[in-house]
């Protein structure tokens, strides 16, 4: 998510709308987009020996957070405005470290461990969600990530605000690619190989290769990306005998446009990659998270059929479809017309995510939040882990009698 902040940050200054200030640590993501591009933003530096402070008059927005998890070493004016940018169904989840997966497969299992024997924990965020919510201090980012968050608490947040995550688009709508001149299909994939992308984009693999070989297609495939489960997709991909895959590695930005524009027909992503190659005119086919194998009858959407902002979805049976030909149809689509599904892709993307739309309604709601600094201190004081044994005992034990 610093890429977010920093795109932000970045048209504020260029249009002088405001003096942004991006905190974090000197050696971060955010530390190094502006030593690379040489801009007008401004770093405040995060120390975890020394305090921060921030400019007393400043509006702080955070990438929402559990609120023990706020940096202890900063410092901010008590009556400093706060405003919190969801941008992860799970950022507002209560769950055992390392354990997010049971949040993920389990939600309500994990809602009831959590409200027993995280009781402390769970309790606290019921109440700061509730305070961000009753002084509209939040915005979620799509509605997967507003649904998550009211399925995973007892709290619910009823009338949501919504601030789409931005990319940057040139001054017109991008034109549509013009199709390979070749006989066969190019995908490109981008983003992490991790969990909840592996599972979708494994799935993707052998559904494509059976594309290949029904419509006589020759496909090729190319990896932009690298992560911790490499190895099982180079597995996946050993057992695939209609396709082609390469893996590429990670590329700067500037490489991965050129080769988006230059070398690929179809992209395949969930999240901002899939916003980047849209915003250039790409079709873009639009996947969702899983932890778990993705089902064959996964019904595949383009980026511009996705609605409430959702960048990707939680797979459940509704993603699903009565047979397996989902991506047969959308790869026959394209290829009778080659020169529609890139320009619809970019349509939306200039609609709903233009960096210029998003920086302008971030400052629009964080400038009416009626949250103040001081309002959340009291959340930031470490819970102690102690205790919740006795609470245990009296909800197994209550209605029991001596």
């Amino acid at each position: 998510m610093p890429i977010l902040f920093f795109r932000v940050a970045k048209f504020l200054v260029e249009q002088n709308l405001a003096r942004p200030f991006l905190v974090d640590y000197e050696d971060g993501m955010m530390a190094r987009l502006i030593n690379d591009d040489k801009q007008r933003v401004t770093l405040v530096p995060y120390s975890d020996d020394t305090v921060t402070c921030l400019p007393e008059d400043a509006i702080v927005v955070f990438q929402s957070m559990t609120p023990w998890s706020i940096f202890p070493n900063l410092k901010v004016a008590k009556e400093a405005k706060i405003f919190f940018w969801n941008c992860h169904p799970f950022n507002l989840v209560t769950f055992f470290p390392g354990f997010r997966f049971l949040a993920y497969k389990f939600p309500r299992l994990n809602r009831m461990l959590a409200s027993i024997l995280l009781h402390r924990w769970f309790d606290s965020m019921q109440s700061f969600i509730g305070l961000l919510d009753k002084r509209r201090a939040i915005a979620f980012m799509d509605e997967t990530n507003w649904e998550n968050t009211n399925n995973h608490n007892r709290y619910k947040v009823e009338h949501p605000q919504f601030l789409p995550i931005p990319v940057e688009v040139g001054t017109e709508v991008a034109l549509c690619k013009a199709p390979c001149s070749g006989p066969g299909l190019r995908i490109t994939w981008i983003g992490r190989i991790v969990d909840f992308k592996f599972y979708p984009f494994k799935r993707f693999l052998l559904s494509i290769n059976e594309v290949s070989k029904a419509l006589k297609i020759p496909v090729s495939v190319s990896i932009i990306g690298s992560g911790p489960a490499v190895q099982e997709l180079q597995e996946t991909i050993s057992g695939l005998d209609a396709i082609d895959c390469r893996f590429l590695g990670e590329k700067a930005l500037e490489d991965m446009r050129g080769f988006l524009d230059n070398h690929t027909d179809i992209l395949v992503a969930m999240g901002t990659s899939a916003l980047e190659g849209a915003a250039r005119g790409v079709a873009t086919i639009l996947l969702d998270l899983s932890y778990r194998d993705v089902p064959a009858n996964y019904r595949y959407k383009w980026l511009f059929q996705t609605t409430g902002y959702n960048l990707a979805e939680v797979i459940s049976s509704k993603h699903s479809q009565g047979n397996n030909q989902s991506l047969t149809e959308l790869i026959t689509d394209y290829l009778e017309q080659p020169d529609k599904f890139g320009t619809l892709c970019a349509e939306y993307v200039n609609e709903h995510h233009r960096v210029e739309t998003v920086a302008k309604r971030l400052t629009d709601m964080a400038a009416k939040s009626e949250l103040k600094w001081q309002s959340i201190e009291p959340f930031m004081k470490p819970i102690s882990f102690l205790g919740f044994s006795p609470y245990l005992y009296l909800r197994m034990f209550r209605n029991r009698t001596p």
